[in-house]
C-alpha cells in the first residue's frame, strides 16, 4: 500500500477483509466517546508491553475496529466477555491467531508514527463531519 500511513490503512483494510465491520456495504461502526470504556478497548486489544504483545522499538499496537468505536475489542460484546482477537501472519503478534468473522478485533504491531498519524486522522474524521457519541460511520480504504 501507498500513502502517509500504509501500514495502518494495510491492517484495517487486512481487518474489514476477514469479516470485522465499518466497510461500506457492511455493518457500521458507531463513535465511542467514553472515555473508560475506550481505554479498556485498546487495553484488551493491545496489552501492556509487559504482559501483552511486544513491540520492537519504534512500533505500537494497533487496533481494529478501533477504540473509540463500540464495536472495539471490549465494548463489542458487553455485558459477556470480549469476543476473541485475531491478526495477520505480517502483524507480529504470535500470540494471536488467524480468524474470520465478523465478531472480534484485530491487533497488529505497525510503525508508532504510522499509528499516531492515524489516529489523529481518525479524530480529525470525528471533529471535521461532527461525528457524536453512537453515530454510526464507515471506514473506506482507498
Amino acid at each position: 500500500m501507498t500513502g502517509p500511513v500504509p501500514d495502518y490503512a494495510r491492517h484495517i483494510r487486512d481487518a474489514q477483509a476477514s469479516g470485522l465491520p465499518g466497510a461500506p456495504d457492511t455493518k457500521s461502526l458507531t463513535r465511542l466517546t467514553d472515555e473508560d470504556l475506550r481505554q479498556r478497548n485498546g487495553s484488551t486489544a493491545c496489552p501492556t508491553r509487559t504482559n501483552g504483545h511486544p513491540r520492537p522499538t519504534g512500533y505500537s499496537c494497533d487496533e481494529y475496529p478501533c477504540r473509540s468505536t463500540r464495536e472495539g475489542a471490549y465494548t463489542a460484546n458487553l455485558p459477556d466477555p470480549p469476543f476473541p482477537g485475531r491478526t495477520f501472519d505480517w502483524c507480529q503478534i504470535p500470540a494471536l491467531p488467524p480468524a474470520n468473522g465478523p465478531d472480534g478485533w484485530s491487533a497488529c504491531v505497525i510503525p508508532e508514527g504510522q499509528n499516531s498519524q492515524g489516529g489523529s486522522r481518525l479524530n480529525s474524521f470525528y471533529v471535521n463531519n461532527r461525528v457524536i457519541d453512537k453515530d454510526p460511520f464507515y471506514v473506506e480504504i482507498l
